[in-house]
């Protein structure tokens, strides 16, 4: 269950001031207070240009070495329709009761291009080629490519790459401040521990 309440603020556009900054601030209001590992899954192909931004935020984090997240979805292996349950399957055998955030292009109105929304629960990969797929995740993350409307496959793959670019480093920084804010939370949590420990002895 995450913290995201619905009347927070939580549509952003890539090119406004300070945008990975907002970004962090919401997915760490969204985080839960108690939580064993966070997943981030980049869902997308590399196959299309639109379709791209999940992957390639993936491989651009991974080359941040971030250390509060564990990264699926990649340029190398992305995850898409076709995985996208046996990745879930690794994910919950191998990982200890993971707080799942989901993230994926999505196709909008013409003022939602270049911008993210971010949502409680999961996201509908492959919903607009109407694609069966259960929701997946606990907080939803949809970077607005291009627009909607017909032909949509198409219009993915003449997506500008200059606009997935954008975005996507615009997340992987969002996601590498929040990756630096938790780092300080752990080791203020440690010397609280540690001093705590330290008066006890002391009384003692």
């Amino acid at each position: 269950m995450s913290n995201l309440t619905n009347d927070c603020p939580s549509s952003f556009h890539c090119e406004e001031r300070l945008v990975s900054w907002k970004i962090a601030n919401v997915l760490e209001d969204a985080l839960p207070k108690n939580y064993n590992e966070i997943i981030l899954l980049f869902i997308g192909t590399d196959r299309s240009t639109g379709d791209s931004f999940g992957p390639l935020t993936g491989t651009l984090l991974q080359a941040k070495l971030i250390k509060h997240f564990h990264i699926f979805g990649t340029l190398k292996e992305p995850v898409h329709a076709k995985n996208i349950q046996s990745s879930l399957t690794y994910i919950n055998k191998h990982h200890n009761n993971p707080f799942i955030i989901a993230i994926d292009a999505a196709l909008g109105q013409t003022d939602q291009i270049k911008t993210f929304k971010i949502g409680n629960g999961g996201l509908e990969p492959g919903a607009a080629f109407n694609k069966q797929i259960p929701p997946v995740g606990d907080l939803n993350v949809k970077g607005f490519v291009n627009t909607g409307g017909f032909l949509q496959l198409a219009v993915l793959q003449s997506t500008r790459l200059s606009h997935i670019m954008e975005m996507s480093e615009t997340f992987a920084q969002a996601i590498s401040l929040l990756d630096s804010r938790l780092k300080r939370k752990n080791k203020l949590k440690v010397t609280s521990l540690n001093d705590k420990s330290f008066l006890t002895k002391t009384e003692v």
